[in-house]
């Protein structure tokens, strides 16, 4: 679930990658399905809302506030000149309101439970959930499974008044390397619901069936150096402040957002990220293309993509081992417990999963953060304050 301390569109994202990377290098063909709801948060009907606030142990006097809340709210709509007349909102929760996002978290809550009874790994975000199903060579009773918990999730979502966007939700097959005589093909029970695509779009990100992230990578640069030559022609009557607090706001939170995603990505993929960041560096610090950007991006106290992308890494793989992440990555790292008492015990070292693929397994925020995390220093390894290690962190990666 989203809008909670510690979770993000991210951990969301990395969860949903984890667990398909895990089950593809175990060689099952997994499917990531990613459903979309529309207008959720308009049609929470505040009857069902209250029942589950109620089942949840909410009661008495706390229980009586939200109804005072949630009702006699009216709208009306405003075009131009015309005034529309006022209208009651039956159903929905304010948007805008700190309070909202928690109550859809609550009416949403039935849905994680009802799809994990049939086997299924279940991510959410506010109303974008991601389901995960995998499938042997002996697909016959996952399909029944998969088809019996989509009939389960439509009739739930009936009963709760939400309506699936069919348009925008969309289907993605990761498979291991097909066996000779084998073709990589979409299992049967999804042959209805949805036609798998090449490239998904997930809270922002843009999978594909690698997980390499090169096309999230391609879309990152087109924009930010379209970004740029505008910036370009601005910055001349702008001050050196300024100008900095635009790149950072415009083309580092581009180059920020979801990047511990790429931990496993190919060079050629950072690479295109590296190239956006040095063009912003030469345009801030009017730097001709023939010279080294690196003095500059050491100036300018900038990390290198890649370093980026290891800090990341890093901050995810150390609130999993002191159980601050969400739950779903409370299992990314856990510290190395030998049978017997050896020297390493006190290293705060982590336990380095096995994998079966390295394209798979091998290319995962667990398996890669792994050993990340042992490379560390050993005065980082023992840091306990989150704050304390990421300011080490960064001046160990400098």
């Amino acid at each position: 679930m989203g809008f909670r301390t510690g979770h993000s569109t991210e951990t969301a994202l990395i969860a949903v990658t984890e667990e398909a990377r895990k089950r593809v290098d175990q060689g099952l063909t997994t499917v990531i399905i990613m459903l979309d709801l529309s207008t959720a948060f308009d049609t929470v009907d505040h009857q069902v809302l209250i029942q589950r606030m109620r089942e949840l142990g909410i009661k008495e006097q706390a229980l009586a506030w939200f109804p005072s809340f949630l009702q006699d709210r009216s709208f009306l709509v405003l075009d131009r000149s015309f005034l529309s007349n006022k209208l009651q909102c039956r159903c929905g929760v304010p948007q805008g309101s700190a309070l909202s996002p928690t109550l859809l978290n609550i009416y949403m809550s039935p849905l994680a439970s009802l799809v994990e009874s049939f086997g299924l790994a279940l991510v959410s975000y506010a109303d974008d959930t991601q389901l995960v199903i995998s499938f042997s060579a002996n697909e016959t009773s996952e399909g029944a499974t998969f088809l019996t918990c989509m009939q389960a999730v439509s009739s739930w979502m009936t009963q709760s008044k939400l309506q699936l966007n069919e348009e925008k939700t969309e289907a993605m097959i990761l498979a291991p390397e097909p066996k000779p005589g084998i073709s990589r093909t979409c299992p049967s029970a999804l042959s209805e619901f949805p036609p798998p695509k090449k490239h998904v779009k997930s809270l922002g990100i843009s999978l594909d069936p690698l997980l390499t992230l090169d096309l999230q990578a391609t879309n990152i640069s087109t924009t930010c150096f379209a970004l740029l030559r505008l910036l370009r022609k601005i910055f001349v009557i702008l001050p050196a402040l300024a100008r900095r607090l635009i790149v950072q706001a415009v083309i580092l939170s581009r180059l920020d957002y979801g990047n511990g995603l790429f931990l496993g990505s190919p060079v050629y993929v950072k690479k295109k990220l590296q190239r956006v960041q040095n063009a912003a560096a030469r345009l801030l610090l009017n730097i001709p293309r023939s010279s080294s950007v690196k003095a500059g991006l050491a100036s300018l106290h900038w990390l290198p993509v890649v370093q980026r992308i290891k800090f990341k890494a890093l901050c995810h793989i150390h609130r999993s081992l002191h159980d601050r992440g969400p739950m779903l990555l409370r299992n990314l790292a856990t510290f190395y417990r030998p049978n017997r008492d050896l020297r390493s015990t006190t290293l705060a070292l982590v336990t380095v999963p096995k994998i079966k693929k390295a394209r798979w397994g091998g290319s995962s925020l667990m398996f890669l953060g792994a050993k990340l995390w042992n490379s560390l220093p050993l005065n980082l390894r023992l840091m306990e304050q989150e704050l304390e290690f990421r300011k080490a962190l960064k001046t160990w990666l400098f």
